[in-house]
């Protein structure tokens, strides 16, 4: 019974924001994108779903997503969320609700940890979490956020979770966190979804609080520009994170993923520290009508404790990829083959089937 708890939490919230999504939009979705989609990535193997977007659901600036996918290794979640920005001009309002069940893979700290202690774990959660913000002149965003996420986890006694039965620190066993975070933001994009020119530099951080005596924070800056009209756009991202007290092992700053250090997979390169770098190219392409982009890409990553972390061996990434823009270049679909060069790469590259650019 106690696993259902998440799943009912999930669908209370998600018929209560529902109902107020409706209200909000005038009683309908009226002008929904509808995008069925495949889904891949090394983490969790292909994923079945279909997104709904409706950019024009709040009358305004912003939109609301209805998202559910199922994948080949038993992962499915179902998320709703929505955005309404520019309230009056300056002020901003969003939430998501979210909930699945979502097994995963855990090796530990290390830059990269070998893959021969990874171990499973399956969570069953339950998030919510919402924020408010506002513009100020020159593109300066700040918000202020709260989250509630509850994890019930079963995992494995084997690799990095051996011995984790007798474990009390990092959660072993999930649990509820309340968290409160806040957000700045510097943005001098040309586009919120595919900018082709600008500059961005954003950064977050949340603090201990009662029950949650930990903290995690991050700071990136983005520089963008096409330098010719009909050339590729180029883009560069640095990104530093940090984490400190009994941080849940789940939230502890990892890289080998879909958004960061693509061709690594399972979050292998991972610390309370990590430096990650890349850069993309990205030329825009005409194919039978449809606006697309020809990608290719290379990123490095690092992680170690606060000291160790500037001495720690880089992985690389690299790799190439297309993109379909949708909606007036506002939902993007992303397609990259990624390879790595830790010692344990491999010839087959990574696939990574995503919404949105990487960065």
């Amino acid at each position: 019974m106690r696993h259902l708890l998440p799943c009912l939490f999930v669908a209370r919230t998600f018929a209560a924001t529902c109902t107020a999504v409706m209200i909000l939009g005038g009683g309908a979705w009226a002008r929904p994108l509808i995008i069925p989609f495949v889904m891949s990535s090394p983490e969790y193997g292909i994923g079945f779903g279909v997104k709904a977007r409706d950019r024009g659901l709040f009358g305004g600036p912003g939109f609301g997503d209805l998202t559910g996918m199922y994948t080949t290794r038993g992962q499915w979640y179902v998320e709703l969320s929505g955005l309404r920005d520019s309230i009056a001009g300056n002020c901003r309002l969003g939430g998501t609700v979210e909930g699945g069940v979502f097994p995963e893979l855990y090796s530990g700290e290390g830059s990269p940890a070998p893959k021969a202690s990874l171990a499973g774990y399956t969570p069953t959660y339950a998030l919510a979490s919402m924020f408010a913000g506002y513009w100020f002149q020159g593109g300066i965003r700040m918000d202020l956020g709260l989250a509630i996420d509850h994890r019930e986890i079963e995992r494995s006694d084997t690799g990095a979770m051996a011995g984790w039965a007798r474990r009390t620190r990092g959660y072993p066993d999930g649990g509820t966190q309340v968290r409160v975070s806040v957000e700045g933001e510097w943005n001098r994009l040309d586009h919120p979804a595919d900018p082709h020119s600008g500059t961005t530099l954003v950064a977050r951080f949340e603090p201990p609080v009662p029950g949650s005596a930990w903290a995690l924070g991050f700071i990136q800056g983005t520089l963008i520009e096409t330098p010719f009209a009909a050339g590729p756009t180029m883009v560069l991202r640095a990104r530093h994170e940090a984490a400190g007290g009994d941080v849940p092992f789940w939230k502890i700053p990892s890289a080998g993923k879909s958004r960061l250090l693509r061709g690594l997979s399972d979050y292998r390169v991972r610390g309370r520290s990590l430096q990650a770098l890349g850069s993309e190219l990205r030329q825009p392409l005409a194919i039978l009508g449809f606006a697309t982009e020809a990608v290719a890409f290379g990123e490095a990553a690092r992680a170690g404790d606060e000291g160790g972390v500037w001495s720690s061996d880089p992985v690389f990434g690299f790799g190439c990829g297309g993109r379909l823009l949708l909606d007036d270049r506002h939902a993007v679909l992303r397609v990259d083959l990624g390879w790595n060069t830790s010692s344990e790469a491999t010839v087959a590259p990574a696939l990574y089937v995503d919404f949105g650019q990487a960065f």
